[in-house]
């Protein structure tokens, strides 16, 4: 049974809250789900965010216990200038396959060829490159060009990132974790006035 974890962190001065989703892959459904909060060791500053998160993700990814097959970034992976993005570093520093999925693409990298219909609320999947090279996919719904980009990470190979994307989508036009981890950091830290999410 293939699991994916998805990290969703929040992080405002020197707090950062997180909520961590373990996604059963095969029966499309949340298997578990934690939230921690955590004092950061860097001060959040905008223009270092990938540095910033990459470190604080780390952190928290590290205390997850449970067994995972995949781990889902919030962030690009090879679909990046220099075939190095977020995903990568994360998923290598903590030696899991990694992948990374993103609203908008980076310089360099392009949408490409059609490979098939998902079914679902119209959403196609569509090849992605980045400077000409096959880094991963983007799910797009019909003409809107509106949808995720999933890049390759750190130890994933196209063809399992293309079953995981279906797998993600076959039911679902978003991603359901992380609207259920937005929801859950919301709900759950909406007491602390000085934490808006």
């Amino acid at each position: 049974m293939k699991k994916i974890l998805f990290p969703y962190l929040q992080a405002q001065d020197s707090m950062v809250r997180c909520c961590i989703v373990l996604w059963d892959l095969q029966r499309g459904l949340i298997d578990k789900a934690c939230l921690y909060q955590n004092t950061s060791q860097l001060r959040y500053v905008s223009q270092e965010r990938a540095w910033h998160e990459a470190n604080e993700w780390i952190n928290l990814i590290s205390r997850f216990t449970e067994n995972y097959d995949f781990l889902l970034v919030l962030g690009h992976g090879q679909a990046h200038p220099r075939f190095w993005g977020l995903a990568c570093s994360i998923g290598a520093a903590l030696g899991v396959k990694s992948i990374g999925v993103a609203h908008s693409l980076l310089p360099y990298s392009r949408v490409t060829d059609f490979v098939g219909d998902l079914g679902y609320y119209g959403m196609q999947l569509y090849k992605l490159e980045t400077r000409g090279e096959q880094t991963g996919f983007a799910v797009l719904r019909g003409e809107l060009k509106k949808g995720f980009f999933y890049s390759i990470g750190w130890g994933v190979e196209l063809e399992e990132l293309e079953w995981i994307v279906q797998k993600i989508h076959r039911n679902h036009a978003s991603l359901p974790f992380r609207n259920f981890a937005r929801h859950a950091v919301k709900t759950y830290f909406s007491k602390d006035r000085s934490f808006s999410v």
